[in-house]
């Protein structure tokens, strides 16, 4: 019987372990969505110092506007990316705290069982 426990054990840890690898590749397309907004934000604030210190021949063309214009579009898709990711990423942490649970209950499910087992085996003698 402890065998089906054992069993038991297995499959719910292979089920966390599979949650907690989606969950650890969301965490890394989160840090770098948010290592893109950072880059994104020093380039504005880089672009905008350097309007201060008069760079006239950007300005003249109007490069220096359109590449801000470009850069703030460019920071919404990553923001529209980032907030996708952080709601899956919420009910990634709700799967996981179940099969973190259901792992848990199932190791001491075992562990029960097996002290039982332990105990009949010692009336036994």
């Amino acid at each position: 019987m402890t065998t089906d426990y054992r069993d038991l054990c297995r499959v719910t840890d292979a089920a966390y372990q599979g949650d907690l690898a989606k969950m650890q590749e969301m965490a890394r397309e989160e840090s770098n969505l948010r290592a893109t907004l950072d880059d994104l934000d020093r380039q504005l604030r880089e672009s905008l110092g350097g309007a201060i210190e008069g760079d006239a021949p950007w300005r003249a063309i109007g490069a220096d506007e359109a590449w801000r214009k470009w850069l703030m579009r460019r920071r919404a898709e990553v923001n529209m990316q980032l907030a996708r990711v952080l709601a899956r990423k919420a009910e990634a942490v709700a799967t996981l705290k179940r099969s973190f649970a259901r792992k848990q209950v199932s190791e001491d499910i075992l562990a029960m069982k097996q002290e039982e087992a332990r105990l009949q085996a010692r009336r036994a003698y």
